[in-house]
Protein backbone atom coordinates (compact mmCIF):
# COMPACT_ATOMS: atom_id res chain seq x y z
CA UNK A 1 0.00 0.00 0.00
CA UNK A 2 1.33 3.43 -0.96
CA UNK A 3 1.82 5.91 1.91
CA UNK A 4 -0.65 8.77 2.00
CA UNK A 5 0.26 12.25 0.82
CA UNK A 6 0.20 13.42 4.45
CA UNK A 7 2.63 10.69 5.51
CA UNK A 8 4.92 11.47 2.57
CA UNK A 9 4.90 15.16 3.47
CA UNK A 10 5.66 14.36 7.11
CA UNK A 11 8.58 12.14 6.10
CA UNK A 12 9.94 14.79 3.75
CA UNK A 13 9.72 17.43 6.49
CA UNK A 14 11.53 15.12 8.91
CA UNK A 15 14.32 14.43 6.40
CA UNK A 16 14.68 18.16 5.70
CA UNK A 17 14.88 18.85 9.43
CA UNK A 18 17.58 16.20 9.93
CA UNK A 19 19.51 17.54 6.95
CA UNK A 20 19.44 21.10 8.29
CA UNK A 21 20.50 19.89 11.72
CA UNK A 22 23.36 17.83 10.28
CA UNK A 23 24.66 20.75 8.24
CA UNK A 24 24.51 23.06 11.26
CA UNK A 25 26.52 20.55 13.31
CA UNK A 26 28.98 19.92 10.48
CA UNK A 27 29.60 23.65 10.08
CA UNK A 28 30.19 23.95 13.84
CA UNK A 29 32.74 21.11 13.66
CA UNK A 30 34.47 22.76 10.70
CA UNK A 31 34.53 26.11 12.50
CA UNK A 32 36.28 24.48 15.46
CA UNK A 33 38.72 22.70 13.16
CA UNK A 34 39.68 25.99 11.51
CA UNK A 35 39.55 28.17 14.63
CA UNK A 36 42.13 30.99 14.45
CA UNK A 37 43.12 29.98 10.92
CA UNK A 38 42.98 32.48 8.07
CA UNK A 39 43.14 32.54 4.30
CA UNK A 40 46.03 34.30 2.59
CA UNK A 41 43.90 37.44 2.30
CA UNK A 42 43.26 37.49 6.04
CA UNK A 43 39.67 36.23 6.01
CA UNK A 44 38.68 33.45 8.45
CA UNK A 45 39.55 30.09 6.91
CA UNK A 46 36.00 28.78 7.36
CA UNK A 47 34.91 30.89 4.37
CA UNK A 48 36.79 28.45 2.10
CA UNK A 49 34.95 25.21 2.99
CA UNK A 50 31.67 27.12 2.90
CA UNK A 51 32.50 28.38 -0.58
CA UNK A 52 33.40 24.83 -1.65
CA UNK A 53 29.98 23.79 -0.32
CA UNK A 54 28.35 26.49 -2.46
CA UNK A 55 30.17 25.22 -5.57
CA UNK A 56 29.20 21.62 -4.85
CA UNK A 57 25.57 22.61 -4.39
CA UNK A 58 25.68 24.46 -7.71
CA UNK A 59 26.88 21.48 -9.71
CA UNK A 60 25.57 18.55 -7.60
CA UNK A 61 22.45 19.88 -5.87
CA UNK A 62 21.09 16.46 -4.90
CA UNK A 63 24.36 14.97 -3.64
CA UNK A 64 24.02 15.41 0.12
CA UNK A 65 27.10 13.39 1.05
CA UNK A 66 29.34 15.44 -1.21
CA UNK A 67 27.94 18.60 0.35
CA UNK A 68 28.69 17.36 3.87
CA UNK A 69 32.22 16.37 2.87
CA UNK A 70 32.78 19.78 1.26
CA UNK A 71 32.40 21.51 4.63
CA UNK A 72 34.89 19.15 6.27
CA UNK A 73 37.34 18.54 3.44
CA UNK A 74 40.28 20.35 5.07
CA UNK A 75 39.43 19.55 8.69
CA UNK A 76 41.71 16.55 9.06
CA UNK A 77 44.60 18.10 7.17
CA UNK A 78 44.55 21.44 9.01
CA UNK A 79 42.46 21.08 12.16
CA UNK A 80 43.84 18.32 14.37
CA UNK A 81 45.62 20.78 16.69
CA UNK A 82 42.34 22.51 17.53
CA UNK A 83 40.89 19.19 18.71
CA UNK A 84 43.96 17.88 20.48
CA UNK A 85 44.07 14.59 18.59
CA UNK A 86 42.90 12.87 15.42
CA UNK A 87 40.62 10.61 17.45
CA UNK A 88 38.87 13.62 18.99
CA UNK A 89 38.39 15.26 15.60
CA UNK A 90 36.94 12.07 14.13
CA UNK A 91 34.66 11.70 17.15
CA UNK A 92 33.30 15.21 16.52
CA UNK A 93 32.66 14.40 12.87
CA UNK A 94 30.83 11.19 13.75
CA UNK A 95 28.75 13.05 16.33
CA UNK A 96 27.83 15.77 13.83
CA UNK A 97 25.76 13.52 11.57
CA UNK A 98 22.62 11.84 12.82
CA UNK A 99 22.89 8.76 10.58
CA UNK A 100 25.92 6.84 11.84
CA UNK A 101 26.43 4.89 8.63
CA UNK A 102 26.43 8.18 6.71
CA UNK A 103 28.79 9.71 9.27
CA UNK A 104 31.29 6.89 8.76
CA UNK A 105 31.00 7.25 4.99
CA UNK A 106 31.63 11.02 5.20
CA UNK A 107 34.62 10.46 7.47
CA UNK A 108 36.08 7.91 5.04
CA UNK A 109 35.95 10.48 2.23
CA UNK A 110 37.52 13.19 4.40
CA UNK A 111 40.36 10.76 5.15
CA UNK A 112 40.74 10.12 1.44
CA UNK A 113 40.94 13.87 0.75
CA UNK A 114 43.68 14.40 3.34
CA UNK A 115 46.83 14.92 1.29
CA UNK A 116 50.00 13.31 2.64
CA UNK A 117 53.16 15.39 2.18
CA UNK A 118 54.92 12.24 1.03
CA UNK A 119 52.71 12.02 -2.08
CA UNK A 120 52.93 14.25 -5.15
CA UNK A 121 49.94 16.50 -5.69
CA UNK A 122 49.22 15.10 -9.15
CA UNK A 123 49.43 11.53 -7.85
CA UNK A 124 47.11 12.43 -4.98
CA UNK A 125 44.45 13.95 -7.26
CA UNK A 126 44.64 11.17 -9.85
CA UNK A 127 44.29 8.69 -6.99
CA UNK A 128 40.79 10.09 -6.40
CA UNK A 129 39.55 8.76 -9.73
CA UNK A 130 36.90 6.16 -9.03
CA UNK A 131 35.89 7.94 -5.81
CA UNK A 132 33.11 10.19 -7.11
CA UNK A 133 32.43 12.10 -3.90
CA UNK A 134 36.09 12.79 -3.19
CA UNK A 135 36.82 13.93 -6.73
CA UNK A 136 33.79 16.22 -6.83
CA UNK A 137 34.91 17.93 -3.64
CA UNK A 138 38.55 18.18 -4.70
CA UNK A 139 37.65 19.78 -8.03
CA UNK A 140 35.31 22.20 -6.23
CA UNK A 141 38.18 23.00 -3.85
CA UNK A 142 40.47 23.69 -6.80
CA UNK A 143 37.84 25.88 -8.44
CA UNK A 144 37.51 28.04 -5.35
CA UNK A 145 41.27 28.36 -4.87
CA UNK A 146 41.74 29.33 -8.53
CA UNK A 147 39.09 32.02 -8.10
CA UNK A 148 41.02 33.71 -5.30
CA UNK A 149 44.38 34.86 -6.68
CA UNK A 150 46.17 31.49 -6.63
CA UNK A 151 49.92 31.38 -6.16
CA UNK A 152 52.06 30.47 -9.17
CA UNK A 153 52.74 27.09 -7.56
CA UNK A 154 49.03 26.43 -7.08
CA UNK A 155 48.30 27.27 -10.70
CA UNK A 156 51.12 25.03 -11.90
CA UNK A 157 50.13 22.00 -9.84
CA UNK A 158 46.41 22.39 -10.57
CA UNK A 159 47.04 22.61 -14.32
CA UNK A 160 49.27 19.51 -14.16
CA UNK A 161 46.65 17.60 -12.15
CA UNK A 162 43.85 18.50 -14.58
CA UNK A 163 45.94 17.46 -17.58
CA UNK A 164 46.71 14.14 -15.94
CA UNK A 165 43.10 13.57 -14.90
CA UNK A 166 41.98 14.23 -18.45
CA UNK A 167 44.56 11.79 -19.82
CA UNK A 168 43.72 9.00 -17.39
CA UNK A 169 40.05 9.58 -16.57
CA UNK A 170 38.59 11.31 -19.60
CA UNK A 171 37.09 14.75 -20.10
CA UNK A 172 35.26 15.05 -17.85
CA UNK A 173 36.15 12.14 -15.55
CA UNK A 174 33.28 9.84 -14.60
CA UNK A 175 30.88 11.40 -12.12
CA UNK A 176 31.99 14.98 -12.79
CA UNK A 177 29.53 17.51 -14.18
CA UNK A 178 30.42 18.75 -17.67
CA UNK A 179 29.70 22.29 -16.50
CA UNK A 180 31.96 21.90 -13.46
CA UNK A 181 34.80 20.48 -15.54
CA UNK A 182 34.47 23.14 -18.23
CA UNK A 183 34.47 25.98 -15.70
CA UNK A 184 37.55 24.60 -13.97
CA UNK A 185 39.51 24.20 -17.21
CA UNK A 186 38.42 27.65 -18.43
CA UNK A 187 39.49 29.26 -15.16
CA UNK A 188 42.95 27.67 -15.34
CA UNK A 189 43.40 29.11 -18.84
CA UNK A 190 42.08 32.54 -17.81
CA UNK A 191 44.33 32.78 -14.75
CA UNK A 192 47.37 31.63 -16.75
CA UNK A 193 46.66 34.18 -19.50
CA UNK A 194 46.19 36.95 -16.93
CA UNK A 195 49.53 36.06 -15.36
CA UNK A 196 51.27 36.13 -18.75
CA UNK A 197 49.72 39.51 -19.55
CA UNK A 198 50.87 40.92 -16.22
CA UNK A 199 54.42 39.63 -16.76
CA UNK A 200 54.40 41.18 -20.24
CA UNK A 201 53.38 44.56 -18.77
CA UNK A 202 56.21 44.41 -16.24
CA UNK A 203 58.95 43.57 -18.72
Amino acid sequence: MQPSVAVQACCHELIESITRHDFADIVSTAQLAHLNQTRRDGRPYIVHPLEVLRIVRQFYPDDRRTQLVAVLHDAMEDGIENFGSLDELESHVIGSISDQAEAEAVLDVVRLLTHSSSQSYVGYVVGLLGHRTALRVKLADMLNNLSESPSPNQLKKYAAAIRRLELVGGSPPSGISIQHWAKLKRLIVNVAEARCSLVGMLI
